[in-house]
């Protein structure tokens, strides 16, 4: 038996406040999986919306400060087992399980999630079926719907310029050292550009057009006065706008990546936010907006993670990413899989679940292998 390849389309339902609209795709044919008893229809997905951020912001507040929330507490299965109760009805959470249970050691199941931007919130790889979460069950790779059809044609990207963001006075000493090594003994001589030094703003994402690996490590899940979610590169600085990355900052012509680039996005929790901020509130709309300019993958988070583990995460996932040890690279969606359930495991069962949170936007057999320098 193969494990099952299965995807869905999410579609907003008339009207908007209603759960979605979900098509499963079978024999080329998408099936409309309407809603199957009123109580489905009775929800308010703003209101659901609402409270998975409440609920985000909770739990990583907690985190913080002393982990305590592995994936196998009560306190994080149960509420997302709810909210998928709340989304999605039994006809599709019945074709989801079936699909699960195709698992044949590492071998798992696809799910591809072809979403319309209005819905790109829903957690799908956190909720959780039963059994586990979809994150951990499936790979799971995210395929926006778009005005414009991209160029997904690439399937190995051989990586020759890689850019490391970091904002500004972000970490501590320990921290930085390990973010200094997040590429080692994954590319070769030159091929990595470290920002610091000297500290990155808007201009240096805006500059990577050569880039085939954009990474940015910042603040995440800061709100202005209007409730608008943004990152930064810099918090403290008097001139913010020359660091605040915003979904706006994707609706011209300036920005676009002709090198078909993994972008990571790495959003922190900025403890430290002030001036009518608050943090840790759910990030839709980065995926997207990097997909539509040119990325082939983009890799983020549902909310801001806490800083000691995005450091060590990305350095465990470049590693199965572009292979290591003599290890050849992984395609991108079994790489991340793999990071994710090196946090599961018996071994680690880290107390820290914002390892959970991170979702993978476009093919997920891309692979990124790292060009001999100076090509």
């Amino acid at each position: 038996m193969m494990a099952a390849r299965i995807s869905i389309m999410v579609l907003p339902s008339n009207p908007r406040e209603t759960p979605p609209q979900i098509l499963l795709e079978q024999n080329g044919v998408w099936l409309n999986m309407m809603p199957d008893d009123q109580s489905t229809n009775a929800v308010d997905i703003q209101e659901t919306k609402r409270d998975i951020d409440a609920y985000f912001t909770k739990i990583m507040g907690e985190v913080e400060g002393a982990p305590a929330h592995n994936a196998d507490t009560a306190a994080l299965k149960s509420p997302f087992a709810t909210y998928y109760r709340r989304l999605v009805t039994t006809k599709v959470r019945e074709a989801l399980f079936k699909a699960a249970e195709t698992r044949v050691g590492d071998d798992l199941p696809e799910l591809l999630i072809h979403t319309d931007t209005y819905l790109e919130w829903i957690p799908w790889e956190m909720f959780h079926d039963g059994k586990d979460f979809l994150g951990l069950r499936f790979r799971v790779a995210r395929l926006p719907i778009m005005r414009q059809v991209p160029d997904m044609s690439a399937k190995t990207i051989a990586v020759q310029n890689v850019y490391n963001l970091l904002a500004n006075n972000f970490l501590d000493a320990a921290q930085f050292a390990l973010w200094e090594k997040t590429f080692n003994g994954v590319l070769g001589a030159g091929q990595e550009k470290k920002y610091p030094p000297p500290p990155p703003s808007v201009d240096n994402i805006l500059n990577a057009r050569n880039a085939d690996i954009l990474h940015i490590t910042c603040h995440g899940g800061l709100r202005d006065q209007q409730e608008e979610v943004y990152w930064t590169l810099d918090d403290r600085n008097p001139q913010p706008i020359n660091y605040e990355v915003r979904t706006t900052f994707f609706d011209n012509d300036i920005l676009g990546y002709d090198t078909k680039p993994l972008v990571f996005g790495n959003a922190c929790a900025s403890t430290n936010a002030g001036g009518g901020t608050r943090k840790n509130g759910l990030l839709p709309g980065y995926g997207a907006s990097f997909f539509a300019k040119g990325a082939l993958n983009f890799i983020g988070t549902f909310a801001p993670i806490t800083k000691d583990l995005a450091i060590e995460f990305a350095q465990l996932f470049y590693q199965k990413l572009l292979g290591t040890g003599g290890k050849p690279p992984l395609p991108i969606a079994q790489a991340l899989w793999e990071t994710k359930n090196h946090y599961r495991s018996a071994a680690i069962n880290s107390p820290d679940p914002s390892y959970l949170f991170y979702c993978l936007y476009g093919p997920p057999d891309t692979i990124f292998q790292a060009a001999p320098p100076n090509v």
